[in-house]
């Protein structure tokens, strides 16, 4: 007798693969969609706020850089200004590189 399905011998088989899906329900779906979607909105506010956030430090240590006279104060408000705009430049550098084509 031929069985072509496999048995359960043949699971430890790296050629067969076993999958359990539970079937999802309506409910169960527009919920994970609606968790799905203000997660996604979630993220999208922190990194506005936290993107408004480096461009104040940034461009307020430029400015302190630039107008103060003070050479201890130019110099870490010269070394903050270049930290920041070097993160954005590589963060969204970065991003560009994985964006989905």
């Amino acid at each position: 007798m031929s069985n072509s399905g496999g048995n359960l011998v043949d699971l430890g088989n790296p050629d067969y693969e076993v999958n359990v899906k539970r079937v999802e329900t309506p409910e169960d779906r527009s919920s994970r969609i609606k968790r799905e979607e203000e997660e996604a909105t979630h993220k999208r506010r922190v990194f506005w706020a936290l993107f408004a956030v480096v461009i104040v430090v940034g461009v307020g240590s430029a400015m302190i850089a630039i107008l103060n006279n003070d050479p201890q104060t130019q110099e870490w408000a010269r070394t903050l200004a270049s930290a920041v705009f070097a993160g954005l430049i590589g963060y969204f550098g970065g991003s560009v590189g994985k964006a989905p084509s």
